[in-house]
């Protein structure tokens, strides 16, 4: 028999008598043998001789593919590729072919095993760390020994940016407008599109006192969601202030960049601006009025523009409590009101509070927020009770010296002496007398044991 290499089924020889000359056939006439082979199928596995690699270096996966057994053939074994990277795109592979997920690598003759090199490809997306895994399939010429898979890992080597907001111009207004300008800045890896979450925050309204435009990125139609595509460090985003006819104080705008995915926070996290206002100035009247002795009293507080305009102009006024208060001596009202346009003047009413207890003089005020102008009015009350008031007004022009507190206290002296010889046991111990200004006719006015005469006597002297 011939000792060859061949891997071969076990095989037949069979030996048979022939008719010839001399001799006759006999029984049996023929017999059977058989050869066995000495070469084995191979059997093939895979194993790791590194089984971790990286993108920083392109550091590599090594996978060793053996076979065992016969090796006087020989024999194209295929592989399969899978783990969550992607062959082509997240690494190359030598020491074999490759045609997409698989891969063929040749043991010749007297060959008993090949490397298969995964080589990481070092790209600037932030990742997690990615698994490769070569599993033997079958083929012709050889079986899947064990192990059959065998799996590696890539580390990545890029981190997630940071996303910063900075104000590129901080101070906006209506008029012109003029727009504030925020710039949203990635430092760090730019490999990769991101959307960076976004909140608006102050006293000015997004879409309602301010719209907002980007340069350089992509913002959502809401406005609360920045993209930044591939390649791209940094966006603006122009923030314009709606021209409105409301009157009102300067407001604040702040962009905060919120967590997402792909990105952390960076400093400065959030950034400010403020929205100046443009309506004409406005101006409050002073108003006094005289308390009567019951039920209520409206007046009209006159409020001004400081001149005609094209389109009309809303503000909202209240009043605000002070010496006189609200419930008791007034009825607090908050009230929006419109000019319209080409007027100047418009009233705000508010009811006065009758009664018929003595008080001294008192005051609230009616303001108009953020006004430009004379934004606060004085309304004063005067009491009738306890008040001595003259019955008309002085001549207008009428010079008259102020009183003195000597001549007011001979005066005094003179009273208590008339008063005490009609009624001896009088007792003014707790009586003050003193000079004021008193609000229009009043001549004097009286509270408890506190007595105050004008010291003009409303005019006339």
């Amino acid at each position: 028999m011939i000792n060859d290499t061949s891997a071969e089924a076990t095989e037949t020889v069979t030996l048979t008598l022939a008719a010839g000359t001399g001799y006759a056939v006999g029984t049996p006439a023929s017999a059977t043998g058989s050869i066995t082979d000495n070469d084995g199928t191979p059997s093939v596995s895979v194993a790791a001789s590194d089984a971790t690699g990286a993108e920083t270096g392109s550091d590599p996966i090594v996978f060793t593919v053996t076979r065992s057994g016969n090796a006087f053939t020989s024999i194209t074994v295929n592989l399969t590729l899978g783990g969550t990277a992607s062959a082509g795109t997240d690494y190359s592979v030598t020491g074999g072919t490759r045609t997409g997920n698989t891969v063929s690598v040749v043991l010749g003759v007297g060959v008993t095993s090949a490397t298969i090199t995964i080589t990481p490809v070092d790209d600037p997306l932030v990742e997690p760390s990615e698994t490769v895994t070569l599993t033997v399939a079958t083929g012709t010429g050889y079986s899947v020994g064990t192990p059959s898979s065998v799996s590696g890992t890539i580390t990545d080597n890029d981190v997630n940016p940071a996303v910063s907001v900075t104000a590129s111009d901080s101070s906006g207004s209506e008029t012109g407008p003029d727009a504030i300008v925020f710039t949203v800045t990635r430092s760090g890896s730019t490999g990769a599109a991101i959307t960076i979450n976004l909140t608006w925050t102050g006293t000015a309204a997004l879409i309602t006192d301010y719209a907002v435009t980007s340069s350089g990125g992509t913002l959502s139609a809401n406005g609360l969601q920045l993209t930044l595509a591939a390649g791209v460090s940094a966006a603006t985003l122009t923030l314009t202030p709606v021209n409105d006819v409301v009157v009102e104080p300067s407001e604040t705008v702040t962009l905060t960049i919120a967590g997402g995915t792909g990105y952390t926070v960076g400093t400065p996290s959030s950034a400010n601006g403020t929205i100046a206002d443009n309506e004409p100035s406005l101006s409050v009247g002073d108003i006094t009025v005289t308390e009567a002795d019951r039920q209520t009293t409206t007046i009209s507080i006159p409020i001004t523009l400081s001149g005609p305009q094209t389109q009309a102009v809303t503000f909202t006024i209240t009043t605000v409590a002070g010496t006189a208060l609200a419930g008791s001596d007034f009825q607090a009202k908050t009230q929006t009101l419109t000019i319209a346009a080409g007027q100047t003047q418009i009233v705000f009413q508010v009811v006065i509070v009758n009664d018929r207890t003595a008080e001294a003089t008192e005051t609230f005020t009616v303001t108009i927020a953020g006004a430009t102008g004379k934004g606060t009015g004085t309304v004063t009350i005067v009491d009738n009770d306890g008040a001595l008031t003259a019955s008309a007004a002085s001549p207008t022009g009428l010079a008259v010296a102020p009183l003195a507190q000597q001549q007011l206290d001979a005066a005094v002296a003179q009273a208590k002496a008339e008063w005490l010889s009609v009624r001896p046991s009088a007792d003014f111990s707790g009586v003050t007398f003193a000079i004021g200004d008193l609000p229009e006719l009043q001549l004097g006015f009286t509270l408890g044991g506190r007595i105050v005469v004008d010291a003009t006597a409303a005019g006339w002297g």
